[in-house]
């Protein structure tokens, strides 16, 4: 899997500081994580397009990744097993629903890293 940034910036991956230049290519493991923190980068394969679409970001005509405008209703009730776009979207920005599926999440025998970063995100967000 492959991203490219969109702008110069810096993150911290395993608690290591990595800065990316505009333009530049990460792959690998560092790509899935920047696709699920929506950081500015932007697909640059089929499985970094396909997990962007599963996150709900929107891959452009251009190549460029975009926020979707307009975000789905979230469904009325919780499916923890749902597909990561689909727990996410009906957490959305509630810190006490992000906190109640982080639970249930790291309950369960094979919980999903890539959703538990999420979700770690947005229930902090009310600390």
């Amino acid at each position: 899997m492959r991203v490219v940034a969109k702008e110069a910036f810096r993150f911290f991956y395993n608690h290591v500081p990595i800065d990316v230049s505009e333009g530049e290519a990460v792959d690998s493991d560092v790509a899935v994580f920047l696709l699920n923190t929506r950081a500015a980068v932007r697909p640059d394969d089929e499985d970094a397009r396909a997990l962007a679409e599963e996150l709900g970001l929107d891959v452009a005509d251009d190549g460029q990744e975009q926020q979707l405008a307009t975000p789905p209703p979230p469904p009325v009730e919780l499916n923890i097993d749902a597909p990561v776009k689909d727990v996410l979207d009906w957490v959305g920005a509630d810190p006490a629903r992000a906190a109640q599926v982080l639970e249930l999440e790291k309950a369960k025998p094979q919980p999903r890293s890539t959703l538990i970063v999420q979700l770690e995100k947005t229930a902090a967000a009310s600390a």
